[in-house]
């Protein structure tokens, strides 16, 4: 059986490997007439990803990146995926996917991925992986997403070259 793929779903962690694995969604989403939606988990219990949200917005400390409202932190969010959206698709021909939501939760990675790809019937889920192919298989948000998720999961490994 041929897959039909209308729906792609896009997780990003805002690192460069999740910016190799949009690549991915968009040859997918260019190839078979996809969209996408893009998926940010911020997790505020955890000091690393206030520390990579910080330096990935651009603030000087974590006090500053603190004294943000957590809905203006988000919205940014969305606009630096937006443009990093635009930017890759227009390196495809007629820049041919689109992009249907950007999402910004709060809250464990895998429980609201996993709440979103049941909620929303996608057809793919497509991410990054910073640690490499082993360590999905092994452990982390890559492999409990492998294991619970009854969709295709295509991991794109720290090491692709693109």
């Amino acid at each position: 059986m041929v897959p039909n793929i209308k729906k792609i779903l896009y997780l990003t962690d805002l690192s460069e490997n999740s910016r190799k694995a949009l690549i991915y969604a968009a040859s997918l989403a260019d190839v078979y007439g996809a969209a996408i939606t893009a998926l940010h988990v911020f997790e505020i219990q955890s000091p690393n990803a206030a520390l990579i949200a910080s330096a990935y917005l651009g603030y000087g400390s974590m006090d500053e990146f603190k004294t943000k409202r957590e809905a203006d932190i988000a919205h940014e969010i969305k606009n630096r995926i937006a443009h990093t959206c635009d930017e890759i698709g227009c390196k495809f021909p007629a820049c041919r996917f689109r992009v249907d939501q950007i999402l910004v939760e709060t809250g464990r990675a895998n429980d609201i991925i996993l709440q979103h790809v049941k909620k929303m019937d996608f057809d793919i889920i497509v991410m990054g992986n910073k640690r490499g192919i082993k360590e999905a298989i092994l452990g982390g948000t890559a492999q409990k997403v492998m294991r619970a998720c009854r969709k295709p999961v295509l991991v794109v490994p720290l090491d692709q070259n693109l």
